[in-house]
């Protein structure tokens, strides 16, 4: 008896497609010379508790409380250090936020 068609999901697998279609599980700050002083990690990589959590519940609220909550205490540090200016957190969270779109849903190159 054949068996039943299945879809299986490789977490590993997926998880490295999608850091690589991202650029990379996080967004880094450097200085001017090249050195990374924040990784923010980007919202794809959230685990779904923590997303629940801060997102879905309406808790949380405010671009630094939300970056709070997502990474570790020591990187927030640093990035609260930065003295960010509203577009530097406007074009992060833009960037920590992008999605990957689906080949299906981008549309078709041939017409």
């Amino acid at each position: 008896m054949p068996k039943p068609n299945k879809t299986r999901f490789k977490l590993s697998e997926m998880r490295e497609q999608r850091a690589k279609a991202l650029g990379g599980r996080h967004v880094e700050i450097e200085d001017d010379d090249g050195n990374v002083l924040v990784q923010i990690p980007r919202q794809a990589f959230w685990d779904a508790a923590t997303y629940e959590d801060v997102v879905l519940s309406g808790e949380v609220t405010g671009d630094m409380a939300t970056l709070e909550r997502i990474m570790p205490a020591e990187e927030f540090a640093k990035l609260k250090d930065l003295n960010l200016e509203l577009g530097d957190m406007r074009d992060l969270l833009e960037e920590v936020m992008r999605d990957i779109k689906r080949p299906e849903s981008q549309g078709s190159s041939t017409r």
